[in-house]
């Protein structure tokens, strides 16, 4: 939990459908990397939505993986290339999940796998027209298929989500 910050509880209405303000979203990673140091990098969140029926939130996000960056270019370079996330085949990395308590139980997509990727989330505002929260996981890079560089790459890869969605027009209830 951000410090400082008290989650705010979700009352979710019966129908609703809210949709990412892309320009309002961060996906920041950190991975250890000769177990030694922590390498820290983001990538862009291009859309996602999050639709509400029967009181039961479905979430969809969607993030560019060709915006992959770190503090250097050429592992920038490496990470995209066919070695790992390929994204001359594979442009997305996609997320779906439903909200359950305080947390989202997920698929994450990376290149033709699919991840089992829960979310733990912190909702730090949640109004009528637009929510704010921020989310943490851990994924498995061998999991989803990123194998290479075993002993120099950390398994473990830490992400932080912190997203605006805002309720799309005519879904008000």
């Amino acid at each position: 939990m951000t410090a400082g910050v008290t989650p705010v509880a979700i009352e979710l209405p019966e129908s609703a459908r809210y949709r990412l303000v892309p320009t309002r979203c961060s996906a920041r990673f950190t991975v250890t990397k000769l177990g030694l140091f922590r390498v820290s990098g983001e990538f862009t969140v291009s859309s996602g939505a999050v639709s509400v029926a029967d009181g039961v939130a479905r979430v969809h996000a969607e993030l560019d993986a060709a915006s992959f960056r770190t503090a250097m270019s050429q592992r920038d370079k490496d990470i995209k290339s066919a070695k790992f996330l390929d994204v001359a085949v594979f442009p997305t990395l996609s997320y779906d999940g439903e909200l359950v308590g305080d947390r989202i139980e997920g698929t994450l997509r990376v290149r033709d796998r699919l991840v089992p990727t829960d979310l733990a989330l912190t909702v730090v505002h949640f109004g009528p027209d637009r929510v704010d929260a921020t989310a943490t996981a851990r994924i498995d890079r061998f999991e989803a298929g990123l194998t290479k560089a075993k002993g120099i790459v950390g398994q473990f890869v830490d992400i932080a989500l912190t997203v605006t969605l805002v309720r799309s027009e005519g879904e008000r209830t």
